[in-house]
């Protein structure tokens, strides 16, 4: 598995952990992909953010961004419920985020 698979796998547990939009454990759904796009989307965008409030609004577009009903303005935000909803998801990718760099920079130097 690459790193940024295993990163995204990660973003995958929070999301479902959290269950953000009740579709995952909160409906009782055992299928732990139900957030795997929006996982790969994160990752996708995990090194523009700059702070941990920066990746909660990275988060929260890539919620209202998949969410959005074509032709509905405002849908995706309806959707996605307000931004503080994702405060507890941003602050665990972020930790994970910076504990991955800290593994990375001590296996570098150890080479």
């Amino acid at each position: 598995m690459t790193a940024n698979r295993a990163m995204q796998s990660q973003i995958e547990d929070i999301l479902y952990r959290h269950d953000p939009l009740g579709i995952g454990w909160k409906m009782g759904n055992p299928r732990r992909d139900k957030y795997a796009y929006e996982a790969e989307s994160i990752s996708d965008q995990l090194h523009e953010a700059t702070s941990v409030n920066h990746l909660r609004d990275i988060v929260y577009e890539v919620f209202v961004t998949w969410f959005s009903v074509p032709g509905s303005a405002g849908s995706g935000e309806l959707n996605a419920g307000h931004f503080s909803r994702y405060d507890g998801i941003a602050r665990e990718i972020w930790d994970l985020r910076r504990a991955s760099s800290i593994k990375e920079e001590t296996e570098g130097s150890s080479t």
